[in-house]
């Protein structure tokens, strides 16, 4: 199990998000200035979850079940 609780990945060039399963404990995830265009590989269940930052993306539909993090940045 890994107990990161904050990951930036800004200015990447990032177009999927995957291997974030085993995160389930990640309080803040920074992905903006990306290449992302949907949520798809974001884990159900990363229950800590506070912040997710997407903002200068290409992100236009998402999952309902995302609206319960606590601040959310398009």
């Amino acid at each position: 199990m890994i107990f990161l609780f904050w990951l930036f990945k800004r200015s990447n060039q990032i177009r999927n998000i995957e291997n974030l399963d085993s995160l389930q404990y990640l309080q803040q995830l920074n992905l903006s200035c990306n290449q992302l265009e949907s949520l798809n590989g974001l884990p159900d269940r990363i229950n800590f979850l506070e912040v997710l930052d997407l903002a200068d993306n290409q992100v236009r539909f998402f999952r309902i079940s995302i609206i319960r993090i606590f601040r959310m940045y398009f």
